[in-house]
């Protein structure tokens, strides 16, 4: 490595950047940790530096994990539908703090073996911050706010507030409170979070039981909430869908990010175009499969023109926090073009998080935690090929 004003160059067979077109046989020049140049031929003023010929090689983007929870463990057994995933993160979020922090450490190691560089995590308590602050990856902590009594509204919001007093933050690591979601936090209390925060992170028409709890009142929500002591007996249903209810009620901000959407139905996937703020889709393949939920409409979706990515969700459903298999899912199971769900994977996870200028493409000026796989076949003539196989391992660049 030439160290000289602490530049870099590597040469690769291709060089994925996102952000615009495949370039084979590619350089990228690197200086003080940062993407200086991404070119097909140096200038002349790089002419003396060492390349680093990493040969038959694909670089591309680090990941982004839009949807995570760094508390889950891996369950001795898996839940195998929606109300027992319900009671295993209730179980997890109560463990103690102590708990806690082993398994938030274990799981952004594994996230950083499986290259992502930045993160959404949904936190019950903010134990990820001081872990996130001494890791390489960019984050975004979401307070993952559950109570849905209304006459709890203000404590809870105080409450919620002393805990984020007392965490570090830059600007890697941001924190911030968020709804959990429509039926699981009262109206009241997301109100107050979207008059507070500028970005929320909500599930969202995860499943057909929230549906229902809106528009009926009733079913298998109703008795969880029942269950754990947090129904609001005063409380009068919207009578609307998850989408109708957002809009009407103004239950937003000015960066949302939606978790799932499973349960839309054309119609309502329309209705959210209405909402004059930001909507960014995160949808996590694998654990639909996993709980024997439906799967989002992306094809719809897509055509809606919404910022889709990808999450992982946390380990109670996922074996593990791999995103890449995410993405591979992404193609497989609704047939996304390669360059889309690297995309998903990437840059409009970066979007959705607002971490964009740091991260998500290889661009000048932004860092460059970037992704290798090595040893490609060397007469591919598409370089998506051996990202989507998962024979291959992926690497740090750098």
């Amino acid at each position: 490595m030439d160290e000289r004003e602490g530049i870099s160059v590597f040469k690769a067979k291709w060089i994925v950047p996102v952000a615009r077109q495949p370039i084979e046989d590619g350089y990228i020049v690197v200086k003080d940790g940062k993407i200086y140049n991404v070119t097909s031929e140096l200038g002349p003023e790089f002419s003396s530096f060492k390349v680093i010929d990493t040969g038959n090689s694909v670089i591309f983007p680090a990941f982004i994990n839009t949807h995570v929870h760094l508390e889950h463990l891996s369950p001795l057994f898996v839940p195998v539908d929606y109300k027992e995933y319900l009671y295993k993160i209730r179980e997890a979020e109560l463990s103690p703090s102590s708990e806690k922090e082993g398994i938030v450490k274990e799981n952004l190691d594994q996230c950083y073996k499986y290259g992502t560089i930045a993160l959404a995590d949904f936190s019950s308590d903010g134990t990820s911050v001081p872990l996130l602050l001494e890791s390489p990856l960019f984050a975004r902590v979401f307070l993952e706010v559950k109570s849905f009594k209304t006459f709890e509204a203000e404590f809870t919001f105080r409450s919620i507030e002393r805990i984020m007093a007392t965490l570090p933050l830059s600007r890697k690591v941001t924190c911030h409170m968020t709804p959990s979601s429509l039926a699981f936090t009262s109206e009241p209390l997301i109100r107050k979070i979207c008059h507070r925060e500028k970005h929320i992170a909500m599930h969202f028409a995860f499943t057909e039981h929230e549906t229902e709890f809106l528009l009926e009142g009733k079913g298998l929500i109703k008795q969880y909430l029942l269950s754990i002591g947090d129904f609001d007996y005063d409380w009068q249903r919207p009578g609307k869908s998850s989408a109708r209810y957002m809009l009407d009620n103004f239950l937003f901000t000015k960066h949302n990010l939606l978790i799932h959407c499973t349960d839309l139905i054309k119609s309502e996937i329309h209705r959210l175009r209405e909402i004059p703020e930001k909507i960014n889709i995160s949808i996590s393949p694998r654990v639909y499969d996993s709980l024997s939920r439906s799967h989002p409409n992306v094809d719809e979706l897509m055509s809606d023109g919404f910022n889709i990515c990808l999450g992982t969700e946390g380990r109670i459903v996922n074996s593990d926090l791999d995103l890449r298999k995410e993405m591979v899912r992404c193609v497989s199971k609704y047939g996304v073009p390669y360059e889309f769900a690297l995309k998903f994977a990437t840059l409009n996870g970066a979007y959705a998080i607002g971490f964009h200028k740091e991260v998500g493409s290889i661009e000048p000026g932004k860092i460059a935690k970037c992704l290798i796989i090595r040893d490609i076949d060397e007469d591919t003539d598409d370089p998506y090929v051996p990202i989507f196989d998962l024979r291959y391992k992926v690497e740090w660049l750098v």
